[in-house]
């Protein structure tokens, strides 16, 4: 069965309640957990570090799908207002990817050790709680910590324009084949590789990096570009070897311990199911960010207002301050809306149809062509 995972941090403990759509911690101590139900599951039994590595690349078209592959839950990112991953980590600037041409996702995973659960726990109901369906999920969530992973992960993403999507698509492919390479840290010395990041300098293109585990994997003075991605996830596995951590919680639903089953019939529980609403939340994310992208660019246009002109466009906006203001309310207002659809969604996922009616969301795009434009992008056109 594969792992449910959540992004560790340092007050998680095992047997707590969690809910995996928010990404959220619950109450402690909802199963029992014996000491000797828990152990260390090493790649390797001579004492060595045997290390579990997996490269992989590709390109992605939506936000949600770098949400995926950062292992952070499309509802948490939206009650966060932003992509954050976990560790040593860079926001992902949404703005920059929604505006280009092509973006890749880069990862590195590497597992030197599990801590999990031997055998199965026990529900551990507190008698002081009367509780229903919604009740227990706001109280004890839908699962329970259950292990823990160390190693460490790196996530690069990398966002350009049209002008450098060959290298980058190049890139992509040689990436997977660096487990069975030797790589140096110096890869400028690589005549293809220096072909590939000429062709990225020259265009325009972003790297954000996020990582956990490791220690410091590239030197201060350097900025992340695509070779310096390429130097730090080549070495990524050695340094995880040196410098651990834990980097996921291993997520377990209460209807897999001894008891629960039995004891939800009678209290007349029902665990949520959350897989239709998560699907939901992700096409909400990519909604939402692009409201915030077009928020940020009513605050460009509120601080030098000169500088851009209306759009021949029906129903295009001007750049009157008190125009301005009222549209960013407005666009502020939908982001809201679409934050208190999460927050139904994680206590009445059964619900989403009707969630649906009665919190209908205005399609972004229309915002975003009626905006005014700069000048200089106007008269280039």
């Amino acid at each position: 069965m594969a792992l449910f995972l959540a992004p560790y941090n340092d007050s998680m403990r095992l047997g707590q309640g969690y809910n995996s759509f928010l990404h959220e911690q619950r109450i402690d101590d909802a199963v029992r957990i014996n000491q000797n139900q828990v152990g260390q599951k090493p790649a390797s039994n001579d004492g060595s570090i045997s290390q579990d590595v997996t490269y992989s690349s590709g390109l992605v078209d939506k936000i949600s799908h770098v949400v995926k592959s950062l292992n952070v839950s499309a509802g948490s990112c939206i009650k966060n207002g932003g992509i954050i991953g976990s560790g040593n980590s860079v926001a992902v600037n949404e703005t920059t990817f929604a505006t280009s041409d092509l973006n890749a996702v880069f990862s590195v995973k590497v597992v030197n050790k599990k801590t999990e659960l031997l055998d199965m726990a026990e529900f551990e109901a507190k008698k002081d709680f009367n509780l229903t369906s919604e009740s227990f999920l706001k109280i004890y969530g839908n699962c329970f910590i259950s292990g823990f992973i160390e190693g460490g992960e790196l996530t690069g993403v990398v966002s350009a324009k049209a002008a450098a999507a060959e290298a980058i698509i190049d890139q992509v492919k040689s990436f997977r084949t660096l487990p069975g390479h030797e790589v140096d840290s110096t890869l400028s010395d690589n005549d293809s590789f220096s072909e590939h990041e000429s062709a990225t300098r020259q265009a325009e293109t972003a790297v954000t990096v996020s990582w956990s585990g490791g220690g410091q994997i590239k030197p201060e003075e350097k900025e992340w570009n695509l070779e310096n991605l390429y130097a730090a996830a080549a070495a990524f596995p050695s340094k995880v070897a040196q410098h651990p951590q834990r980097t996921w919680a291993i997520l377990t639903p209460y209807n897999h311990t001894k008891n629960f089953v039995t004891w939800a019939n009678d209290q007349g529980i029902q665990l949520p199911q959350f897989e239709t609403a998560q699907a939901y939340a992700e096409d909400l994310l990519g909604t939402y960010i692009e409201y915030k992208s077009c928020v940020k660019q009513v605050q460009a246009i509120l601080q030098r207002p000169d500088a851009y002109v209306v759009r021949a466009v029906e129903n295009a906006i001007g750049t009157g301050i008190g125009e301005l203001i009222e549209v960013r309310s407005s666009l502020k207002a939908q982001m809201n809306a679409i934050s208190q659809i999460i927050d139904e969604l994680a206590l009445r996922p059964g619900d989403i149809d009707e969630i649906k009616k009665q919190n209908p969301i205005e399609d972004p795009e229309s915002w975003a062509v009626w905006l005014p434009v700069r000048k200089a992008q106007a008269n280039g056109t």
